[in-house]
């Protein structure tokens, strides 16, 4: 087994272990230790682990397939592969394009055992690395074809001895692959065998394509030695590839191999593994950090809520107590408006003393043949806005005046009438010009003196007299 570090791009250090990756599915084989003096032997400081595996129990098969794609091809190989009966084990499965084989689409099926895939898996884990590519030599070994020297129309039959195992891939300069398998033989070993596989995939080649192969290169340790033998006897011309078939030649092409290729054996479920375990560590973080601002912005608020709570209970008295000085103030500004608007109305709109004027003026030109029982004065544009805009500013004035008449042994009724009559022409001409709208008629139902006085009692209270009037303030003189 080869280890080797590339950094940017190119091959930096490398590492031989004595261990074979045949012993993978014996139990007493700890790859994970091998993987760790790995790591320390040339100081990889990396994670990622991409892995070229020759192994007994890879197979490689060519099938035809219908022209699917993604997860419908992917589900059509998993029921070829049950079909095909290859192992009554768990399979993963890769694939490499070839050639249309007659009218359908050309794979090369790659198959491994899950089980020792799982176990190269969890031993990179252990020795806390991640494995994100695994693929067969045949992956690798399709752009050594296209660097052969020979014609782009030439169809050639590469040889490559990768360990202990010998890898073949049939195909053209342009990258064109027909044919991909490898052997659990190699020509050091068994030369023989090596040249009946390689005359069984000249066969295969004619049956599958309808194609002969123009040429046979061989690479790898015992390349030369082997052409040699072959010569001979070989119907087809054998060349030797100059390029140094190496650990570090096959690693530098690993480098170029794209981990979401078909070829890969390992899904994206497990090259995505460390993605998906850091985004559960970001987002435990994330939600951890919230779960804390959370709890930490419950506890403010309680605290706050508490603080308010006893606030309020703090402020609720005081609030009682401003409620009832605001209702006293509120009463007491609302008699000052009162207060405010009598004295407004006292000093401001004082009413002229008409009813005390003409009271006096009564008392100077009341006959004394009359007595008065009943003054009323009132302020007539006060009671309504009718015509308002035309009263003068002393305002109309509408006055009553009900008394009797009082006869006395030198006076006669008819005395008492004229002095009635008297009385009415005073106010009619005096300084207020009462414009006289009513008063008791000279010639009533009954005789005037129903309203006289007789013997100190009035004859009849109903015909005591009356006058009514109106008058302007502006014409108090």
């Amino acid at each position: 087994m080869t280890f080797l570090v590339a950094r940017n791009g190119e091959i930096v250090a490398s590492w031989e272990s004595d261990a074979e990756i045949n012993d993978l599915e014996t139990d007493g084989f700890d790859l994970s230790s091998i993987m760790v003096s790995a790591v320390e032997k040339t100081g990889y400081r990396g994670k990622n682990v991409g892995m070229v595996i020759q192994h007994p129990l890879l197979t490689q098969q060519l099938i035809s397939t219908p022209p699917a794609k993604g997860r419908d091809l992917e589900i059509y190989l998993e029921r070829q592969v049950d079909q095909l009966k290859v192992t009554e084990e768990s399979v993963s499965i890769a694939w490499l394009e070839t050639q249309p084989i007659k009218t359908s689409k050309g794979l090369v099926l790659c198959l491994f055992p899950k089980l020792l895939q799982e176990k190269l898996i969890e031993s990179c884990r252990l020795a806390k690395l991640h494995l994100i590519v695994l693929v067969p030599p045949t992956a690798l070994l399709v752009d050594a074809v296209a660097e052969l020297d020979m014609r782009e129309e030439q169809i050639a039959a590469f040889a490559a001895r990768v360990g202990i195992s010998t890898t073949i891939v049939v195909g053209r300069r342009s990258g064109n692959v027909f044919l991909a398998r490898s052997l659990r033989c190699n020509w050091n070993d068994s030369p023989e065998r090596f040249e009946s596989e390689l005359n069984r995939s000249a066969i295969f080649m004619r049956q599958q394509f309808g194609l002969d192969i123009d040429c046979v290169w061989l690479a790898g340790p015992g390349s030369e030695a082997q052409s040699l033998r072959m010569l001979p006897e070989a119907a087809l011309p054998i060349r030797v590839c100059p390029t140094e078939l190496s650990a570090q030649y096959l690693g530098a092409q690993l480098l170029k191999l794209d981990p979401e290729c078909s070829a890969n054996l390992i899904d994206r479920e497990q090259r995505d593994a460390p993605k998906r375990r850091l985004f559960v560590r970001i987002s435990g973080g994330v939600i951890g950090l919230l779960l804390a601002l959370s709890l930490l912005i419950a506890v403010l608020i309680e605290y706050q809520l508490h603080s308010e709570t006893r606030t309020l209970a703090i402020l609720q008295p005081k609030a009682a107590k401003l409620e009832e000085q605001k209702a006293t103030l509120e009463r007491k500004f609302k008699d000052l408006n009162e207060y405010k608007e009598i004295t407004t109305l006292l000093l401001e709109k004082r009413l002229p003393p008409v009813p005390g004027w003409l009271l006096s003026h009564i008392t100077e030109v009341l006959p004394e043949e009359l007595v008065i029982t009943k003054v009323e004065v009132n302020r007539v544009d006060m009671l309504t806005q009718v015509g308002a805009s035309a009263v003068p500013p002393e305002g109309i004035w509408r006055a009553r005046v009900e008394g009797q008449g009082i006869p006395s042994g030198k006076v006669a009724p008819a005395d008492v009438k004229a002095a009635f009559k008297h009385f009415s022409e005073a106010l009619e001409s005096g300084p207020f010009h009462m414009q006289i709208t009513s008063a008791t008629k000279h010639y009533a139902p009954r005789s005037i003196e129903g309203w006289i006085y007789t013997d100190g009692a009035p004859v009849d209270k109903s015909y005591q007299f009356f006058i009514e009037g109106v008058m302007e303030g502006s014409t108090v003189r």
